[in-house]
């Protein structure tokens, strides 16, 4: 979030009518998409967050994700969130682990999940901490369903030894 509201405009002018450069265009663009100091813009701040994702912003390309996911096209919010994530961004890195969990845009993939997760959990990333915690917890009943639905099986197809 930009300190300040009322540099944008001179942002918005130099940067966005200039050359985007990588950092300071996301502080002129999060002040177009909310508002702060200009008129909001929605569609002018994605263009300008789409020219700073090209460039390479890592936080950029996470708020591209974030659009096509608003949009429902999970192929290419998957995309943006990978290039986001390669980066180190921790909020790209479990919004992956969730694609892969949940199967948007990507197969579902649960130790992908997990991978994608623990990147995040290790910055420190809150929701990422607690998917892993219910993932193993997810794990562990499931195990312990496989083993009672094994027994099951094994007590209904096995015949039992006759009283004597």
């Amino acid at each position: 979030m930009v300190q300040h509201a009322v540099p944008a405009l001179a942002m918005e002018y130099k940067f966005g009518r200039a050359v985007v450069e990588r950092l300071s265009c996301n502080d002129a663009v999060q002040c177009r998409g909310n508002g702060e100091g200009v008129v909001k813009d929605h569609k002018k701040a994605l263009e300008w967050f789409l020219k700073s994702a090209k460039k390479g912003n890592s936080r950029a390309q996470y708020a591209m994700g974030l659009e096509y996911e608003k949009l429902r096209n999970y192929g290419k919010a998957f995309e943006w969130y990978q290039k986001s994530a390669d980066q180190k961004e921790d909020m790209a890195q479990y919004k992956m682990g969730l694609f892969y969990e949940k199967g948007y845009g990507v197969a579902a993939d649960i130790e992908k999940a997990t991978y994608w997760y623990e990147l995040a959990a290790k910055q420190e990333y809150a929701q990422a901490q607690k998917r892993l915690e219910e993932l193993k917890k997810k794990k562990v009943d499931r195990k312990i369903l496989g083993i009672s639905t094994e027994l099951l099986m094994y007590r209904t197809l096995a015949p039992l030894p006759e009283d004597k």
